[in-house]
């Protein structure tokens, strides 16, 4: 049985709820810097909003639409333990707001890499630790191949185009394989396009783009967020659905803290946001990363153990007889670094 390198995954990915005060106020509840934030309004529709260190905190993109980069003045910065917000957007009196953060290098950057022959220039910010990083680039409308950092193979990876027109997301999914991509704002179907990654797989140092404008067109600017498997700490991959209340169990080699789940099939994507939410194990309600809608009452669909995820719903969205591809990220590890069972600690 494998190890983690990560007993306490809250040091580098966490989830966070505030109620907004509609004034100034910073969010404080988190063990690290946090370098990507992917935030929501619950208590009624508003779309989520997406910052990170490399971009800078007054830039968001938005998972729900297509639109280019907006501005986000009301992000005020980010803190060695959370963030600063102003009045609107994440901070709207008596409105309950939810955010999933990530750890990836302290807003430095870990490589630039100038642009040279088909190959875009990037700026990776990455951490090798957890899996994890930022990639911003400019386009060519070329093929070419965008250094990611990571020193092992990324199985999911989201871009977005954020300069030079609005169009939609694009997402890899490494179970899903290198011909296929499919759009975080819709519920269309996952998609056979050769011009997106030019059906070539990512390898360790690199991911390849091909001349679809939703990845590289030229003079445009994009942002790529790249994640790799860690043994107990994150994982990628898919299941079968078997249509029964008795559902697929899903081994993770952790407890999982948050989800985003994603048929083949012409359906929503979900984000399961787990305890801090909701409690416990099966209560766990989900937003639609595709659109602004509130939570989703999900209660009993998906069960959080102790090392892996059970299903409970015929629910087609979730167990039909479609696959399903998800990424998971870590409450607890199965195992610890020294050998032992986490949860009898």
């Amino acid at each position: 049985m494998a190890y983690t390198v990560i007993d306490n995954s809250t040091e580098f990915f966490d989830t966070n709820i505030w109620t907004g005060n509609g004034s100034t106020q910073n969010i404080t509840s988190l063990n690290f810097q946090p370098d990507f934030v992917w935030g929501k309004v619950y208590s009624e529709v508003g779309s989520h909003r997406l910052i990170d260190s490399t971009r800078g905190n007054t830039k968001a993109l938005y998972s729900n639409g297509t639109d280019n980069e907006g501005d986000e003045t009301n992000f005020s910065g980010f803190l060695s333990n959370g963030y600063g917000l102003a009045n609107a957007s994440l901070n709207e009196s008596n409105r309950t707001y939810i955010a999933w953060n990530w750890k990836a290098n302290g807003g430095t950057a870990t490589a630039t890499i100038s642009e040279s022959g088909n190959n875009p220039a990037a700026v990776v910010q990455a951490n090798q630790t957890t899996g994890f990083s930022i990639i911003t680039y400019t386009g060519t409308g070329a093929n070419g191949t965008i250094a990611h950092g990571l020193g092992v193979i990324p199985k999911m990876i989201i871009i977005k185009r954020r300069t030079g027109g609005a169009v939609n997301w694009v997402v890899y999914f490494a179970s899903k394989g290198n011909t296929h991509y499919t759009p975080l704002n819709t519920k269309g179907a996952m998609l056979d396009d050769a011009t997106i990654f030019n059906d070539t797989s990512p390898t360790s140092s690199v991911f390849t783009i091909s001349s679809n404008a939703l990845v590289n067109h030229d003079g445009s600017t994009y942002v790529a967020y790249c994640y790799a498997d860690v043994q107990g700490f994150s994982k990628q991959g898919k299941y079968v659905g078997n249509g029964n209340a008795d559902g697929e169990f899903v081994y993770t080699g952790f407890r999982p803290q948050f989800m985003i789940m994603r048929p083949d099939a012409d359906k929503d994507w979900y984000l399961v946001a787990g305890k801090h939410l909701n409690g416990f194990n099966s209560q766990n309600k989900s937003f639609y990363a595709n659109a602004n809608a509130t939570t989703v009452n999900t209660d009993n669909y998906v069960d959080f153990v102790s090392n892996g995820f059970k299903l409970r719903t015929t629910d087609n969205s979730w167990n039909g007889s479609s696959t399903y591809h998800y990424i998971a990220f870590a409450d607890q590890p199965f195992v610890s670094s020294s050998g032992i069972p986490a949860v009898a600690k």
